[in-house]
């Protein structure tokens, strides 16, 4: 929100732009598995856990709303377990 921008912009006044081509390839690479990984679990869904998944589709017209609404499994799988296998493919800095 508005309080996180002033306190970014408070204290990276100072910082200078660099571009990082390590920074570039590891963003890209997440974005790739995490696509993938997403897909292939939501597609899994579909086919072998329609009950997990069914709850997403309940809704005849879909809007922003509608599309906040997940079972509690198929929050996890979509959304935890799906980025799995990131930390597999590139680890942590965050440890």
């Amino acid at each position: 929100g508005p309080t996180l921008g002033v306190i970014l912009w408070n204290h990276l006044q100072d910082s200078a732009p660099h571009f990082d081509l390590g920074l570039v390839l590891r963003v890209g690479t997440i974005l790739v598995i995490s696509e993938v990984s997403f897909t292939k679990i939501h597609r899994w869904m579909h086919r072998e856990k329609p009950q997990f998944h069914v709850m997403h589709h309940c809704c005849q017209y879909s809007t922003v709303t509608t599309s906040l609404i997940f079972d509690p499994e198929d929050y996890l799988l979509e959304f935890w377990a799906s980025k799995f296998p990131i930390l597999l493919v590139l680890g942590t800095d965050l440890l």
